[in-house]
């Protein structure tokens, strides 16, 4: 559960900095931590309460966590409840992970998932891989980090746990909003909410609704930067910086009422700020004036100095943009003062920032400057800590390698001490052996590159034709779009306009401009581009409907999405290309396209009740460049193509294609 909350929180926050340790005032839970604390040996029960608390503490202090956490392990390993050893080992290495112990935590997560495999805990395996996903995406390793999302959602979807499927749709949808890939990261987003609906769970809406509002966040940051870079285009992008805008209010209104609803005060809090920091962005300074007003109200309630600190500050820059001033100073000193007080001085430079910028505008300049000197320190200090603390770790990776090395040496010189009668006679049926082997890879070797290069290059020729092909028909069909078919339109409308224009003449031209058209579509079927792949699908067999006295069926499921553009387009070619065959050469009376979703592959059929294979066909299939061209589009994409005869007549195109998910 706080693989998932930790990594949606990390989008919870202000539009300034967030972070993700936070310091907190004396609550209940202090109470709790030094009952555990001071426990001999707790009981299972016990055990099981002290890992929700550590976890509890993973969201507000580090040193707390940690503690409670490696002692539930150190306690863990002296009981036979191999269950509760689990959750402990896999809770301390989640904490880990979290903190930034990316080594220790790798080690801990894998060794809890491994105690769930033994005891065949399926959704508690799921488990593990959500924390590995989130693990991996901390490292940067983002394609292991969506594996392993993938692999908890298979898992859950098995198991039907519908209150845990949406976990990784989020954090898949997390990930690709860090790497930048906003559309799949909507894509995702959605798919969490249709989840979060079914199960009607409020929590996961919110999450939803404020990281979709970061989304919409990152699109306006980049259509102001596309503005800045051309000024030409200022009027279209000003209307999308205005939709995004509005998109990122109302997700965050949508998230501030279920916070409400669901008294979850922090993030009641963090809505607040970003909504105020929305607001600024929109020149309605007053009304994020108010949001921070209204943020003041659950200081106590949240519990969370930082956030207080971020809040304060944000009132600092609101009163400063609608130029008032003094209570920009005073909100803005107000930060500066509760940041020092409870020791979270280094996470106000942005009340610094605020600060120099007033101090600046009242010509107060020693003032402003002493402002801009402590945000320079924090913000260097930031840097230091991050570069001290990297350097440390591979400090530390490099002395246990150089100790392993010692080691692995000291036992190198025994061995070699105690075997070295027969060192010549051992050395010489190596060096033989040795040279035979390496000869008899060489030569394997050799032939296996040269077989797979010659198979890679056909592969590369077969893309680049197909390719070419597909580029010469877009060229065609817009030559005729543009000038045949311009052409004869104008013509058309000439005519039109001229009494003597007999009607045989002007419907010859219409007929021809409409099969310039139906040949243009035909070409390059410009609506794969506007409508996708599924619609394209019923336009082509709808047309051989229409067109032909072959009577046409369907079964077709959705595949939009599946496939990226030129995965559409080769399937698209392949389909059309089966049924011009059916057309040019079946004979038949009667045909069916079915398309199927299966697992994580598409299954195609195009069959016919025509007259099927015979010698002549067979001939014909070995030879024809459009049967080659469909099984070279296929294999193109990983897929398999088969053409065979009915069980009493016809003919039958099959075709498996796996997704290809982008």
């Amino acid at each position: 559960m706080r693989t998932f909350i930790f990594l949606l929180l990390t989008y919870l926050g202000f539009n300034t900095p967030i972070f993700s340790q936070e310091a907190i005032k004396m609550t209940p839970s202090e109470e709790y931590f030094n009952y555990f604390t001071g426990l001999a040996q707790p009981s299972s029960s016990q055990l099981d309460s002290m890992i929700e608390l550590s976890i509890v503490y993973s969201f507000t202090n580090e040193d707390s966590c940690l503690i409670l956490g490696e002692q539930s392990v150190e306690f863990s390993r002296n009981i036979s409840d191999d269950r509760i050893k689990a959750k402990a080992i896999l809770e301390l290495g989640d904490s880990y992970r979290i903190f930034g112990k990316l080594v220790e935590a790798q080690s801990l997560l894998e060794e809890g998932k491994a105690i769930y495999l033994e005891l065949g805990d399926q959704g508690q395996v799921a488990t593990a891989n959500n924390k590995l996903g989130a693990l991996n995406v901390n490292l940067g390793n983002f394609d292991m980090g969506i594996k392993y999302y993938l692999e908890a959602l298979e898992t859950w979807q098995e198991l039907k746990d519908s209150q845990n499927i949406v976990k990784p749709y989020i954090n898949i949808g997390a990930v690709f909003k860090n790497l930048g890939r906003l559309e799949k990261a909507e894509e995702y987003y959605d798919k969490a909410i249709e989840w979060a609906d079914i199960i009607n769970d409020d929590r996961a809406r919110m999450y939803v609704y404020n990281n979709r509002a970061l989304v919409y966040d990152d699109k306006i940051r980049y259509f102001q930067n596309q503005s800045d870079l051309d000024s030409s285009k200022t009027e279209i992008m000003e209307d999308s910086i205005n939709l995004f805008r509005e998109k990122a209010l109302n997700n965050y209104e949508m998230g501030l009422v279920l916070a409400k609803e669901i008294k979850d005060n922090r993030s009641i809090l963090r809505f607040l700020g970003n909504l105020a920091g929305l607001k600024n962005s929109l020149g309605a300074y007053e009304e994020a004036i108010q949001h921070s007003r209204e943020a003041e109200t659950y200081y106590d309630r949240a519990g969370s100095v930082i956030s207080i600190v971020q809040n304060k500050a944000n009132q600092s820059k609101s009163y400063r943009l609608a130029g008032k001033i003094q209570e920009s100073i005073k909100y803005g000193e107000e930060a500066l003062k509760i940041g020092k007080e409870n020791g979270v001085g280094k996470f106000t430079a942005f009340a610094n920032e605020q600060l120099y910028e007033s101090y600046k505008k009242t010509g107060n300049y020693r003032l402003a400057m002493k402002n801009l000197e402590e945000m320079k320190v924090f913000t260097d200090k930031t840097k230091d800590d991050l570069r001290n603390k990297a350097i440390a770790e591979v400090e530390t990776k490099y002395q246990t390698a150089e100790k392993e090395k010692q080691i692995l040496q000291q036992e190198k010189d025994i061995l070699t001490l105690e075997q070295s009668k027969n060192k010549a006679e051992r050395q010489r049926n190596f060096t033989f052996g040795g040279t035979l082997l390496l000869g008899m890879l060489g030569f394997f070797g050799y032939r296996f590159n040269a077989i797979r290069k010659d198979r890679n290059d056909k592969k590369e020729f077969a893309e680049a034709l197909i390719y070419a092909q597909e580029e010469e028909r877009k060229r065609i069909a817009r030559d005729l779009h543009d000038g045949i078919g311009q052409s004869l339109l104008l013509i058309k409308k000439q005519m039109d306009s001229t009494q003597q224009a007999t009607v045989e003449n002007r419907e010859l031209i219409t007929e021809t401009l409409e099969e310039v058209r139906t040949i243009s579509r035909d070409l390059h079927p410009i609506q794969l581009e506007k409508f996708g792949l599924t619609t394209v699908i019923h336009e082509a067999i709808d047309r051989v409907s229409r067109s032909t006295d072959i009577f046409m069926t369907e079964e077709i499921d959705p595949i939009d999405g599946l496939f990226n553009m030129k995965g559409n387009i080769n399937i698209f070619r392949t389909i059309q290309e089966a049924l011009s065959n059916m057309v040019k050469h079946s004979e038949a009376s009667a045909g069916k396209v079915t398309i199927k979703k299966l697992n994580s592959n598409v299954s195609i059929t195009v069959q016919d009740n025509g007259i099927g294979f015979n010698q002549e066909v067979q001939m014909a299939i070995s030879k024809s460049l459009g049967l080659r061209t469909m099984n070279e589009r296929i294999s193109s994409l990983g897929g398999k193509l088969t053409i065979k005869r009915g069980v009493q007549r016809g003919t039958i195109v099959e075709i498996t294609i796996p997704f290809q998910l982008v």
